[in-house]
């Protein structure tokens, strides 16, 4: 048949080729919306069909009780997409919290390519492409960042049922429902099935959850952010960044992004600020002790770190974290982007500046 592939006798639809491979290509995907700062903002799932010659016949659908309600179909023609737009009660809270309803699940019988966007043309807009379940994982270090009106947060959504997920974070979290107030380094176990959401939320606002160990018995979609951050922002009261090239940025915005898990962890990355942007922020972690990460950048890109200018490598140990910034000085090709190495696996984080900082340039 035209949609399968066969070799020695064996046949492989192309939704069994893409659960072979590690990838952001594939057949089913899980989407959560995240509490954005304005509650009534819109949230919309996009279905992308990347293939040239057949239609992806696309189901969007959530779980409340056991029972699976669907929510919308499309049929998406080749080269094109689709976007759904979900009940905006189904948005998470702002608190640590167990439900149901506030995730989807979104399936295709060819591979596709999925993103969420929370919300299109919004001053609060956030976004993340999608993993599918061939991309998911077992064990997720968090890589988030400091709140300011509203804590640092992750959200952990179902894959299968009866998973086992075992949360270590690095500072003190607050209780909600079936999920305890978990102690910074103490471990605590929570079940989800599938579709099931537990949101797990910093008990001090300006706490960073960065460096929490999530493991689990299944594979698990695991989303980070803040419902209200600036950025660049401090540590302090102040809540602006003492070290960057502006500390006066005072757009609060939600921040939020899929995971990819900790086995997809890479040696070698390129930061990049955003194009329109002059300015960039960045966070690197470890996954294991004594850790070099060395950056590498042109006289036309600056490099801004809390300890300083020009800071050609650093060394961490597992969990710890580092921050910095990159500028463009020039405008001309190749400025603001920078070659991030390690001898051990790290992940680099990319984040946008606040609204409020653009007028600095």
């Amino acid at each position: 048949p035209p949609d399968t592939s066969c070799f020695e006798g064996t046949c492989l639809s192309m939704c069994e080729i893409a659960d072979l491979t590690r990838s952001s290509v594939g057949c089913r995907f899980y989407a959560v919306d995240q509490h954005n700062r304005y509650d009534t903002a819109p949230y919309y799932i996009i279905a992308a069909n990347t293939n040239d010659a057949h239609t992806a016949n696309v189901i969007l659908e959530n779980r409340r009780g056991g029972t699976w309600t669907t929510v919308s179909t499309a049929a998406v023609a080749p080269n094109s997409l689709t976007t759904f737009t979900p009940n905006a009660s189904s948005q998470v809270s702002t608190t640590t919290a167990f439900g149901q309803g506030y995730a989807f699940r979104l399936t295709s019988d060819i591979p596709i390519v999925a993103y969420q966007l929370n919300a299109i043309a919004s001053c609060t807009g956030e976004g993340s492409m999608l993993i599918p379940y061939n991309g998911l994982d077992q064990s997720y270090y968090l890589v988030t960042y400091r709140g300011y009106s509203g804590p640092s947060e992750f959200t952990v959504v179902g894959a299968d049922d009866a998973t086992t997920v075992q949360i270590t974070p690095n500072y003190n979290t607050t209780g909600g429902g079936t999920i305890p107030a978990i102690t910074a380094g103490t471990t605590a176990s929570i079940t989800v099935n599938e579709c099931d959401v537990a949101q797990i939320v910093a008990a001090d606002v300006r706490s960073d959850l960065t460096g929490t160990r999530i493991e689990a018995d299944k594979p698990i979609a695991v989303f980070t952010g803040t419902y209200c951050s600036h950025m660049p922002g401090g540590a302090d009261a102040t809540s602006y960044c003492t070290w960057c090239h502006v500390n006066d940025c005072t757009s609060c915005d939600p921040l939020e992004e899929q995971l990819n898990p900790k086995n997809t962890w890479g040696r070698l990355y390129v930061a990049a600020i955003v194009p329109e942007f002059n300015w960039g922020y960045f966070k690197v972690i470890a996954e294991q002790d004594s850790t070099t990460v060395t950056l590498t950048y042109g006289a036309d890109t600056t490099g801004l770190f809390p300890t300083g200018t020009d800071l050609p490598s650093l060394t961490l140990n597992a969990l710890e974290n580092a921050e910095f910034e990159l500028g463009c000085t020039t405008g001309s090709g190749g400025c603001g982007i920078a070659l991030v190495s390690a001898d051990k696996p790290v992940m680099l984080m990319n984040y946008i500046e606040g609204g409020s900082c653009r007028t600095h340039g």
